[in-house]
């Protein structure tokens, strides 16, 4: 049972430190590994950066990734390419952003929900293009390069009818909604799955690709890990819902510290390159919503980004540069000695070259705002939106977007969204049909329950 893995799962290591002695100094680096190190990419979905207590947080709602961006390297502005999941995560696969692998709702897609549900007029506004069959994904250049791979997700975007499983030799998709179907997919259970099948894969190098989904609605928490935080600091804005928002984060972290501290066991961390990342965020009434995948505002699009190379073999830093996920094919790739595939947008993260673009496309059906684009520049954000209502802030000042500065700097505007344009414009649009959409009923009704239909 769920309780009985809580249970159990506690009392591996919470008595000792996780990370005491956790891998090699830099200046302790032992000699180089027999193979090429595993990679762990944990995607922690619906995570905002400013939630995270190693991102200066007040309440210590991260325990475990903090010690992970203690022996790592984080990055204090990533920004998603997008604030849903469906897109950001083709971005991490692909290495492209948006407008150029194409998987977002899409208001001229190749066939709408109903087609692909069979769930009559209700479902007839919904747009969406899948993945296109021409897409070189991360996991199948790793599984051709001799890496068994493997999947566990939560989230019902990326099950298997939306494209993201390819090239992984085993993508556990199951059990979403979680028992009777009155709880979503926890993260104890994403755990469980994943160091269930490291025993099956023998000493072949690794990738291992893990969706937390605990901090998405609807919240679904064990008992005990909820008042965690009576004493600490009110957020403000909606305080009940970040409340419970704050102890999801806290038990997903919990989770990955379970399987950080198997895989210490088992002598796995140690050549194992591990990021950690966000797709989106969510608002909590900013800029008057409550959602995520409508606006590209920094409270959907600011994520965490953190990087924990193996072995020491990287000194633990906190860098300021601007990052985005379509970076986390070339950051792998390289470090693995595999060759970038032609076409990817995203640059060696230690020399990003791209410009910073998000880019959100709600179906008329969810809202009336229009669709965002948006471009950073010199800590300067301007938003492009498709119904005329462009906004520009000044991050560095300003980093909640509370001043919009448009009109006492129309030249700096004018500018930026020329620039934006451009970007844009200068993208190449997905080539070749998508794969087919074939969506069970489940699948429906885990969609519908999460909030997306």
């Amino acid at each position: 049972s769920r309780r009985d893995f809580i249970k159990k799962s506690a009392q591996v290591s919470l008595a000792a430190s996780l990370f005491a002695n956790w891998g090699c100094s830099p200046s302790q680096s032992p000699s180089p590994a027999t193979r090429p190190p595993n990679v762990l990419l944990l995607s922690l979905d619906t995570t905002r950066a400013d939630h995270l207590s190693c991102y200066g947080y007040p309440r210590k709602t991260s325990p475990t990734i903090d010690l992970l961006a203690e022996s790592g390297v984080l990055y204090r502005n990533a920004i998603s390419t997008s604030s849903w999941t469906l897109p950001a995560h083709a971005s991490m696969f692909t290495g492209k952003f948006v407008t150029s692998h194409g998987a977002r709702k899409y208001a001229e897609g190749d066939r709408t929900l109903d087609e692909a549900f069979g769930g009559g007029e209700f479902w007839s506004h919904y747009r969406v293009r899948t993945i296109s069959q021409n897409e070189v994904l991360l996991p199948e250049i790793l599984q051709k390069a001799g890496y068994s791979t493997g999947a566990v997700v939560a989230g019902p975007w990326l099950k298997k009818a939306f494209g993201l499983h390819r090239g992984f030799d085993y993508h556990d998709d199951d059990n979403i909604l979680g028992l009777e179907r009155q709880h979503k997919r926890l993260g104890t259970e994403v755990t469980s799955r994943a160091l269930d099948w490291l025993t099956t894969i023998g000493d072949r190098p690794f990738f291992l690709f893990l969706n937390y989904f605990d901090p998405h609605v609807p919240f679904s928490l064990p008992e005990n890990f909820i008042r965690r935080f009576d004493n600490t600091p009110n957020p403000g804005l909606h305080a009940e819902d970040q409340l419970m928002y704050d102890h999801e984060i806290l038990f997903m972290d919990f989770s990955i510290r379970v399987l950080f501290d198997t895989m210490k066991q088992r002598g796995l961390l140690d050549n194992t390159l591990i990021v950690a990342i966000a797709d989106h965020g969510h608002a909590y009434g900013e800029h008057g919503k409550f959602t995520h995948g409508e606006t590209v505002y920094q409270e959907e699009v600011h994520v965490p980004f953190i990087v924990r190379y193996p072995m020491g073999e990287v000194a633990p830093a906190v860098r300021d540069e601007y990052v985005q996920p379509i970076d986390l094919m070339p950051l792998i790739l390289n470090r693995l000695e595999l060759p970038v595939p032609e076409g990817v947008q995203g640059s060696p993260i230690e020399m990003i070259t791209h410009p910073i673009l998000a880019e959100v496309y709600p179906s008329e059906g969810e809202s009336t705002l229009g669709h965002w684009q948006c471009l950073v520049e010199d800590g300067k954000k301007f938003l492009f939106n498709s119904k005329g209502n462009h906004e520009l802030y000044d991050l560095a000042a300003d980093p909640r977007e509370q001043r919009n500065i448009i009109a006492d700097n129309p030249d700096l505007a004018k500018g930026m969204m020329a620039n934006l344009m451009t970007h844009f414009e200068s993208l190449p649009r997905p080539e070749g049909a998508p794969e087919p959409l074939n969506v069970d009923q489940s699948t429906i009704e885990e969609l519908e329950a999460m909030g997306y239909l």
